[in-house]
């Protein structure tokens, strides 16, 4: 249907989104009127094409709540509330409590940003992740009842799934941008409290722990890592604002520095340097910072004792890297496990945090690597599983256009230290970010698929498909035209 304004000769079309009747009626109650008096074109027909357009303002960021209450269920149901206390089956309050709180993240990402509620179609995500983790979860459960350990395997196997199921609901039901800062914040919260409640022991210590909740310098390190990433990327990428971003990255900053976590540091350090390596372009604030912040940071870590300090971590001349040969120990403790049994190809569950060893003068270590927890809990099997998880998750975020200056240096920083640190694939805030990051890779490369597959189709016109009932009419009142209506003077009288 042709609309004509003899006032300034040219022709609009548009789409029918009303019956002729009700275009005639509107016509017919103000027969005087002008067409712009009677109402807006864009009311009656739908679609216009002003000559002169004015570009619509972009929406500015917000700060959504919802999202970040069930992240904050979220990761106060899997950071440890007490120290050196690991999960063997029985049940007490805390576990009940951390249970409660994970059933009711799982109850609001179910109900939070639905479709009914936000009249937002749910965003496709891939199920390749999470059926890999299912696979994993249930090779460790297998691996659990052959160790004669099921009932601790099973709920380790089922705080996993639901775990994963309350980040998928999120992820389908809320913008990337949303949940992304709303993850990073609640993050940046609980890192912080627990810092600022263990600064008057930071003296006595020599390291930063937590009070509350009572955190190793280690998970404190990973909370305030993220949204200092999600800072740089900000500033460098993103071009935000300087003011009020930059004060909270210097915090943040200081408070993984104070913790001495030195794989926090080193996997902190090549994310901002992966950020840098995605930027096309920088302007001049970053440049100058860049120039003012590279000298100075080199005569504090060359003047001054900090490495050393960061080396030994108080510890006498040459026993700084203690820890390391701790770990090794546990490793080699798993390695060794005989080829004949089923912990060596199913482990023994999610559940065994701690392994034997022999020939020390402790009897039980902390595993501390995700891949080597991987082989004692779920064996050979679960192994593989997640080394592919893991490999194609990063490769397919160099793929995600939109997502990989932020995504990629992200999963570098969290591989880095899964192999010192446990968590990759359990009921953890590594688990949490890696989890989150291959979601929204899959839908970003599953939406760039879609949108390739459909340019390849042959071109249909949009009022064909979307108005089945619509009607081109003219003064000799043709049907739909096979093709695009050529332009033509409009007749007389405009609305027939």
């Amino acid at each position: 249907m042709e609309v004509s304004r003899r006032e300034r000769g040219t022709s609009i079309t548009v789409v029918r989104r009303m019956t002729a009747m009700d275009a005639a009626r509107n016509v017919q109650a103000h027969p005087g009127r002008p067409l712009a008096a009677r109402g807006s074109v864009t009311q009656i027909f739908g679609v216009t094409r002003p000559r002169n357009r004015v570009p619509a303002p972009q929406p500015t960021a917000r700060f959504d709540v919802m999202p970040f209450v069930i992240w904050t269920l979220v990761v106060a149901s899997v950071i440890p509330w007490r120290v050196g206390v690991y999960f063997s089956g029985s049940i007490d309050p805390v576990v009940v409590i951390k249970a409660a709180l994970g059933v009711g993240a799982l109850g609001l990402a179910a109900v939070v940003g639905s479709p009914q509620r936000s009249g937002r179609a749910l965003s496709p995500v891939g199920g390749a992740s999470l059926g890999l983790i299912l696979i994993f979860a249930a090779i460790s459960t297998f691996g659990g009842a052959a160790a004669n350990d099921l009932p601790a395997a099973a709920v380790s196997s089922i705080r996993l799934v639901i775990l994963a199921i309350t980040i998928l609901l999120i992820v389908r039901r809320h913008r990337p941008a949303s949940l992304l800062r709303s993850l990073l914040v609640a993050f940046a919260v609980f890192g912080v409290i627990s810092a600022v409640s263990g600064l008057p022991a930071l003296s006595s210590t020599g390291r930063l722990f937590g009070a509350f909740p009572p955190l190793q310098p280690n998970i404190i390190a990973m909370l305030c890592s993220l949204p200092a990433i999600g800072i740089v990327h900000d500033l460098v990428i993103a071009r935000r604002a300087w003011a009020p971003r930059l004060p909270v990255l210097i915090v943040l900053v200081g408070i993984v520095a104070l913790t001495q976590s030195r794989t926090g540091l080193v996997a902190l350090l090549v994310a901002i340097v992966l950020i840098f390596v995605f930027t096309r372009r920088l302007d001049i604030k970053t440049l100058s910072a860049i120039l003012i912040m590279v000298p100075l940071t080199t005569a504090v870590l060359f003047y001054s004792n900090l490495l050393t300090q960061l080396a030994q971590r108080g510890e006498a001349v040459g026993r700084g890297i203690s820890t390391l040969d701790s770990r090794t120990v546990a490793w080699g403790a798993v390695l060794s496990t005989p080829n004949d049994t089923w912990a060596r190809w199913v482990g023994s569950g999610l559940s065994v945090k701690q392994v034997a060893v022999v020939g020390q003068y402790w009897t039980d270590q902390v595993l501390d690597s995700s891949w080597i927890s991987a082989l004692a809990q779920a064996g050979v099997l679960g192994a593989l599983v997640m080394a592919i998880w893991v490999a194609a998750t990063i490769l397919n975020s160099v793929r995600a256009r939109r997502l990989r200056s932020f995504a990629f240096p992200v999963l570098v920083f969290t591989l880095i230290r899964s192999f010192l640190e446990n968590g990759l694939i359990d009921s953890n805030l590594m688990f949490i970010v890696f989890f989150v990051f291959a979601l929204l890779i899959e839908r970003e490369n599953l939406l760039s698929g879609l949108t390739t597959v459909s340019r390849s189709l042959p071109h249909v016109e949009p009022y064909r498909s979307a108005q089945v009932s619509s009607i081109a009419f003219s003064r000799n009142r043709h049907s739909f035209p096979s093709t695009r209506p050529k332009r033509q003077r409009p007749p007389k009288g405009g609305i027939e």
